[in-house]
Parts: C-alpha cells; structure tokens; sequence
C-alpha cells in the first residue's frame, strides 16, 4: 500500500477542471443569454419610448383640441366677461390636469376662483367638446339631465344658441326643474313647442304622470273655444311678460328702471317696440351710408311689417291697457278675443325668424358696447347697424 503512487493531486485536478468546465459552460451559454436579453432590451425599449412619443404626441394633440374647443363653447356663453377666456388640460401621474385662466391673473384649477355657475358651464362645454371630438358626426344623441341648476338665465340662453347652432345634427334628451329654462329652451328653438313633456306626479304604482307640453296659442285658442275668457286672458298676459322680457334682452331693450325689478307688460312691452323702430332705423341708416340696395330692400320690407302689425296692434291698444288688470277681459267675446291674440302673434312676429327650422327671436350683437347687427340664429335675418 505504501508502494502504490500518490494519485490525490490528481484526482483534485481532475476534480477542479470538471467543475471550471461546467462553470465556463455556463458563463458561455450566459454570456450568449445575455446578448440576446440586451437586444430584447433595447428593442423592448426602442418599441416603448417609440410608442410613448406617439401616444403622448396624440394624447397632447387631443387634449390640445378638446381645451380649444371646450374654450371656445366656454367663451361662447360667457361672451360678456370672458371673451378671452383659454383652457389647458396636461397629463399628471395618473391624472389629467385642467387649467383656465381667470381674467389676467394667470391660469388655475377651476375651483379656484370659478363660482359654482361658472364650474356647471364649464363641466357642459367640456362634456361637449370630449364627445364633439371622440365621437365626431356620429355625436347624435345625448342626455342633458339638470346640469344648469346652478347657471344664471342670461347664461342658459347663450348654451341654448350654442346647442343649436354648434349640434345641429345632435337630439338632446334635457331634464329640468326649471320652467323658466324650459321655457327659454322653447323660445331660442331648442325645443319645439311640441316637443317638451311635462311630469306632474310620480308614483310606484302608476309611474310618471305625463302630459305633452302644448303651444302656448292652442292652449289659449282651447280656452276661447270653451269660453273660458279668464283663463285664456291669463295664459296670454303671462305668455307676453315673459316674452317681453325675452325681447329686451335680446334687443337690449330700456324699460324705465325698477329696483325691485318687478316689471310688468306695460314696462316691457313699449320699451321692446320702441327699441325695435331705433335699431330699424339704424339698419335703414347704415344701408343708405354703405349704399347697400339689398339691405335697403330687407330694411324698408321689415318697416313695412312693422307699420302694418302696429297698426293692427293699435286698433287693440284699448285692450292692451286693460292688460294691466286682465280680469277685465272677461267681458270680450271669442270673436274680439281672438282679435286681441291675433294682433299680439302679428306684433310678436316682427322679432321672430320667418325660418320654420330657426324660429329664433332677433338678438343685436354684441352683448356689449355699440350693437353692429340685428340677426336671428340661422342668419336669414342679419342686418347692419354700423354707418360707414
């Protein structure tokens, strides 16, 4: 045994170049992992910072659109005090960041400085714009439930001239409390006459008690036709304060000052029709001024209507006082009431669009400093008040 050669360093050698040659196995084949892990890196890479680049270059551009657009309807109801009113909406860490500015103050988060009204308008004109952009002319069809609660009533006839004139193709289903914007979407021809519905009660059992919204003239020409000359004279002298103080505003109307603004017909009513013969002859003015012949033409045939309705509205003028106290009314028969609501539609067709599709009262633009044209929404009626 002690003869035999010593064979330990060997057998240690051996040992030591079995285990280098797993381990320099295994450093190759990682080595070649680790090759073709860095090219799926940097191709992984390349595809993730290329799409990146795209996204966030389509993202931008859309948020770029959406904030002009959405400006643009903002700018739209809120000409009066915001008419330089702009928008940005930037990507935060898993958020979307919407900045407005106020004034010249800078730009900030709209509940910053926005009152509640303001913030309403905001969230519809922003709703329009994200579906104007995204769906496109395929945007046909949407549901408008209370959202002008808490906007005031010169603003909420401003959204209703943008519905009709920005989506046209678009059918709004609009709930509301409000009868005064209910009406005022009816007068601007958002919704026709016959197109609004009234719920009166509500219950499990039964649902909603429904009842088609009438025109006005059927329910009043309804109540001639039973005799029922009370109801029929309320319905019109209420019909005719309202609409009177539509048309002030729209024509920018003076009525003598009230301070707890309780105007009534005999307030409103002349200051319409006395405003409306000014900006008449202003158009008749600038049309001379500009020699236009076309527009003298359009002025000359709107004088002639006027002359004819106030004559006719003349020939009822002792009525018309009565007004004032339309029980007095009660002692007219159908035949001379209907000739009182007779010459009350011919006047009140001298502010209103002859377009069936438009329907819309003549406004004068713009809402402030020096009017330059009395129009419609549709644009058949736009006529100049700027002299040369």
């Amino acid at each position: 045994i002690q003869d035999k050669p010593d064979q330990s360093a060997t057998i240690v050698a051996q040992r030591f170049l079995t285990l280098a040659q797993d381990r320099l196995e295994a450093r190759r084949e990682a080595l070649s992992e680790s090759k073709h892990s860095e090219a799926a890196v940097r191709a992984a890479r390349t595809v993730y910072e290329t799409y990146c680049a795209v996204a966030d270059a389509l993202l931008t551009a859309l948020y770029d659109d959406v904030a002009d657009e959405f400006s643009c309807y903002y700018r739209q109801i809120n000409a009066e005090d915001e008419g330089e009113f702009k928008a940005k909406l930037e990507p935060a860490e898993s958020a979307l960041d919407l900045e407005v500015t106020f004034f010249d103050k800078g730009m900030f988060s709209p509940g910053a400085y926005h009152s509640e009204g303001h913030q309403d308008g905001m969230g519809v004109c922003l709703y329009l714009a994200l579906m104007k952009r995204l769906l496109g002319n395929q945007f046909n069809f949407a549901v408008l439930d209370d959202v002008v609660m808490s906007v005031d009533q010169g603003h909420r006839k401003e959204l209703c001239r943008l519905l009709k004139t920005r989506f046209p193709d678009t059918q709004f289903i609009i709930t509301t409390h409000d009868k005064v914007w209910a009406k005022q979407m009816e007068t601007e021809g958002v919704v026709k006459s016959n197109g609004g519905v009234a719920f009166h009660s509500w219950s499990v059992q039964t649902g909603p008690i429904v009842e088609q919204t009438p025109d006005i003239w059927e329910q009043v020409d309804a109540d001639i036709a039973k005799g029922e000359m009370s109801n029929a004279a309320a319905r019109l002298r209420r019909h005719m304060e309202y609409v009177s103080g539509e048309l002030a505003d729209c024509l920018a109307a003076t009525p003598r000052y009230r301070g707890d603004f309780s105007y009534d017909l005999g307030d409103l009513l002349p200051a319409v029709i006395g405003r409306h013969g000014v900006l008449l002859k202003r158009a008749a003015g600038a049309a001379n001024s500009w020699k236009d012949s076309d527009a003298q033409a359009t002025v000359a045939a709107m004088k002639s209507a006027r002359s004819e309705a106030l004559k006719r509205y003349g020939g009822e003028a002792w009525v018309v006082n009565k007004a004032l106290h339309w029980n007095e009314w009660e002692n007219l028969d159908r035949a001379e009431f209907r000739e009182v609501v007779e010459a009350f539609t011919c006047l009140l067709g001298l502010f209103k669009c002859t377009n069936s599709d438009c329907d819309s009262w003549l406004y004068v633009t713009p809402k402030k400093g020096d009017e330059e044209t009395l129009r419609c929404n549709c644009g058949s009626v736009c006529v100049n008040l700027k002299s040369k």
